[in-house]
């Protein structure tokens, strides 16, 4: 196998992770998130220590393929718990919201190339909305989704609304759960469902690829996959109309990257967070509903806006309270 790419580049990078890691358990976030940033990085060293033997492919890459989720993560070690987010900021982001919606329905792309996409930009309103959840807000967000015909952001974006709604106006329980029970129901027995259902195939080569070469305890190396399944969907003959650098579902995507212990740890961390959040601030718990939604059908770990937002997010809760334990 030949193995192309800066070597130095590759060494000097785990030097700079090596850093990373000593300004990790230094910040005050939270212990499961630690332990998950710690793995990545330790699964990512790995891509060069101990590269894995496949034996079917002519050349792979040897410079730094960590993905997005570990970059936004290092990034909030460092800045998110120095940066304060005050009124002012939120009122910023409140129009950046607007303009991004208004920019969305009339299907212009000034704010980012990425806005071409309609599933993206669904998934970035959708992440948006609970940081300047309002009544008019939610309304022009739907809005905004409804004309990116993306339904999986749609599907996000009233659940987690619904989820937040729930928590606030408990005696409406009933009135709530019947919509999102009927949209679900809906989703399923659509059109929508079957189309989206053409990732069904990607999934199901990354699952049984990970199962047969992998090791299923730390997959195949963080930030891999869009290196590897281009290959892959070569070797197998798989026809599609574009290239999979992105599994188009976060969690098999991990899974394949990051093995069993990945998968798991990135459970424990949303799981921790739901909870925290459900006691300190109920508008970032409906964050954490969108983003766990989103993660199923999309990729907002590896998009540069969308993980913003995360950081963002991340940085309001470890305001909320201590966030520590």
């Amino acid at each position: 196998m030949e193995w192309v790419g800066d070597y130095w580049a590759s060494r000097w990078f785990i030097f700079i992770l090596i850093a990373f890691a000593a300004l990790l358990f230094r910040s005050k976030l939270r212990l499961s998130l630690k332990i998950f940033i710690a793995f990545l990085m330790l699964n990512t060293i790995r891509n060069f220590a101990y590269p894995f033997d496949l034996q079917l492919f002519d050349k792979m890459p040897l410079y730094f393929n960590t993905s997005w989720t570990a970059l936004v993560l290092f990034a909030f070690v460092i800045f998110a718990g120095k940066t304060r987010i005050k009124q002012k900021h939120m009122l910023y982001f409140e129009i950046f919201y607007i303009f991004w919606c208004f920019f969305t329905i009339f299907g212009t792309n000034l704010i980012s190339e990425t806005a071409v996409n309609r599933s993206v930009n669904a998934t970035t309103i959708s992440l948006m909305l609970p940081l300047v959840f309002s009544w008019p807000n939610l309304v022009l967000g739907l809005i905004a989704i409804s004309f990116t015909n993306a339904t999986m952001g749609l599907l996000s974006c009233v659940t987690s609304a619904t989820f937040y709604l729930l928590l606030k106006y408990k005696k409406l329980k009933l009135l709530l759960i019947a919509p999102i029970a009927l949209f679900w129901g809906w989703y399923f027995c659509s059109d929508n469902f079957f189309s989206f259902s053409g990732r069904l195939p990607h999934w199901q080569l990354a699952y049984e690829f990970y199962t047969e070469k992998a090791s299923l305890l730390f997959g195949f190396g963080n930030g891999t996959f869009k290196y590897l399944f281009p290959m892959i969907q070569e070797m197998k003959g798989l026809k599609t109309h574009n290239i999979f650098v992105f599994l188009h579902s976060d969690y098999i995507q991990n899974l394949f990257e990051n093995g069993i212990i990945g998968s798991f740890l990135g459970a424990i961390v949303m799981i921790d967070y739901f909870i925290h959040t459900l006691k300190t601030n109920k508008k970032m718990a409906m964050f954490i509903v969108a983003l766990a939604c989103n993660m199923f059908g999309n990729f907002p770990l590896h998009v540069a806006e969308q993980t913003i937002f995360i950081c963002l997010a991340l940085s309001i809760i470890h305001q909320s309270g201590d966030t520590r334990a």
